[in-house]
């Protein structure tokens, strides 16, 4: 997910040391955020006890995403934590978290299903600047009436208030700011897609790419992954991967 934030913070897991992995993320909750000035999430906690398990120590920061991709590919830090389709860094091989991209509503928006994106080509519709909507849907928003935003919060502040038709954003992280900001929504069906995010590591750290591909299989084959999805958000892992079969893409 690529959402641009205007803050910047910076956090040490722990104490650091020769073997200190440094890594940003941008504030996607309920994976990766922060709170009482300390990192948090699901993704968060997966990450920092994998890589502590290989013997390296984390140095988190949050940052708007551009500035963080920016960092890692020209080595001023080891990875990003969540990204997709990043071209001149390291991806690792395994996921645990998924972009559930969805059609988020005006209140009164009718029909509340689709069949095709081309349903929407003259409504309103609320986009993020920096997001690559075309790796996830190709060109089937080419036709758009866009307005493009820096943050998408701002779009679920105006689909609240009617000011656009609809935005496509990740379904879970705008259910939980709705509940933030006591906002008012239709979530239409179905999913656009589920895409997987994944870690990326800067060239200078390509070695941390396969050991941290294997330690999260280990995670997820030994159910530490479904306990950290369950305390975080009430469901299963098996159950995410489940909604992600009953998409549009």
């Amino acid at each position: 997910m690529r959402t641009l934030l205007v803050g910047f913070m910076t956090f040490t897991a722990t104490t650091a040391s020769a073997e200190d992995t440094s890594v940003c993320f941008e504030e996607w909750e309920p994976f990766t955020f922060v709170e009482d000035g300390e990192p948090k999430g699901l993704y968060v906690d997966l990450f920092r006890e994998g890589m502590e398990t290989l013997g390296y120590t984390v140095s988190f920061s949050e940052q708007p995403y551009r500035r963080c991709a920016r960092a890692v590919a020209t080595g001023k830090m080891d990875a990003i934590l969540l990204s997709s389709g990043e071209s001149d860094m390291v991806p690792s091989e395994a996921s645990a978290v998924f972009w559930q991209v969805g059609i988020i509503a005006r209140p009164d928006f009718e029909p509340q299903t689709f069949t095709t994106l081309s349903d929407f080509d003259t409504a309103r519709t609320g986009l993020v600047s920096g997001y690559d909507y075309e790796s996830i849907v190709g060109n089937d928003i080419a036709n758009w009436n866009a307005e493009w935003v820096a943050t998408a919060i701002l779009n679920l502040r105006k689909v609240n208030t009617g000011r656009i038709d609809l935005t496509i954003v990740d379904v879970p992280w705008a259910e939980i700011n709705a509940k933030k900001e006591n906002l008012t929504f239709t979530i239409l069906s179905p999913l656009v897609g589920a895409f997987p995010q994944v870690t990326y590591f800067s060239n200078a750290r390509a070695d941390l790419a396969p050991l941290w591909t294997s330690e999260l299989n280990a995670m997820i084959a030994d159910g530490r992954v479904d306990a950290v999805y369950k305390s975080y958000t009430g469901v299963s892992f098996d159950a995410v991967n489940e909604r992600n079969e009953k998409t549009l893409y």
